[in-house]
């Protein structure tokens, strides 16, 4: 390996460490989330983005996104699922 590979692995393994948990636990939300445009995290490190502001970005929008879907878990909590009777006169 490179030098330079060498340095650039350490820099993103130094910017990941301290949110592995939370990276672990979203696996499908960080490999194909945006973080600006349509650009994903790897599509930033491959172009040469600073790792630790690529990295803190993606945690910021994870951490915004969880507490949305909880706000809706709770808010969605009280209700209940009725099921539906068909009837079937409408649906021939």
């Amino acid at each position: 390996m490179s030098p330079e590979n060498s340095s650039r692995l350490r820099e993103v393994t130094t910017a990941i460490a301290p949110h592995l948990e939370l990276l672990q636990s979203q696996p499908g939300r960080v490999a194909n989330r945006a973080i600006e445009g349509h650009t994903t995290l790897s599509q930033k490190l491959e172009q040469g983005a600073d790792a630790g502001t690529a990295i803190s970005t993606l945690v910021a929008i994870l951490h915004k996104e969880q507490a949305q879907r909880t706000r809706l878990a709770l808010r969605l909590a009280d209700r209940t699922i009725t099921p539906g009777i068909a009837d079937s006169d409408t649906l021939g």
